[in-house]
Formats: structure tokens, C-alpha cells, sequence
């Protein structure tokens, strides 16, 4: 038996009833590859707008980073140790890393600077 709590009732449930009950939260979810590009979804009490589905998976952007105010230049112009660097590794911590699709970035300046590397 299993005892879970909803709203301060307990309840106990057997394993194939915690089963059962699992499988039909499963079946109602949204799946983040149903959602439509420029629509919002919420994972793990985060806000993302979904901008691309992929063969490989969904590309989506933390709707903070747009509308709230996220200072870029806390390091200059160094994504390095940047607040968005931050909040990224933040959400590489938090999060499965099963889930992330790997995006290289070159970040040579309009001038040909290499100073930046490649993330």
C-alpha cells in the first residue's frame, strides 16, 4: 500500500491503483512536440514559448529572458559568467540533461575577435 496526500486528505492506494492513477496523468498531459511554435508551455513551474519544433526536439526560450529584465553585461560583454550564462547552468543543474538538445555557438565578434570562444 501507498499513502499519498491531496489537499490534507490521505488516502492509501495499492500499487496497481498508484499505477493506474499514473498512467491516466500520463495520458492528459501535454506533450511539448504537440505544442505549436509562439505558444507557451510550463515545465517544472517554468514559463517557456516554444519558437521551433525539430526532428531532434522542440527549441524553446525561459519567457523571463524576454520579458523580464535580464542584464546580459553584468560580465561586459563576456557571455562567460553573464547573468543568461548563469540561468542556464542553473537549468543544466536543475533539470535532466537527457532533456537538452546540444546547440553550438561561435561567438566571434563582427570584427573577427575570437576573445569569446565557442559555447
Amino acid at each position: 500500500m501507498k499513502c499519498i496526500e491531496i489537499e490534507g486528505i490521505k488516502l492509501e492506494l495499492t500499487e496497481k491503483q498508484v499505477r493506474e492513477l499514473k498512467k491516466q496523468l500520463d495520458e492528459r498531459k501535454i506533450r511539448l512536440s504537440e505544442i505549436e511554435p509562439g505558444e507557451l508551455c510550463e515545465i517544472e513551474g517554468y514559463e517557456f514559448i516554444v519558437l521551433e519544433q525539430m526532428p531532434s526536439g522542440a527549441a524553446v526560450i525561459l519567457s523571463s529572458l524576454l520579458c523580464d529584465n535580464v542584464e546580459f553585461r553584468e560580465s561586459g560583454n563576456n557571455f562567460e559568467g553573464s547573468n543568461v550564462d548563469k540561468l542556464c547552468k542553473e537549468f543544466e543543474n536543475e533539470f535532466d540533461k537527457d532533456i537538452f538538445i546540444t546547440h553550438t555557438v561561435d561567438l566571434t565578434s563582427d570584427d573577427g575577435l575570437k576573445d569569446y570562444g565557442i559555447i
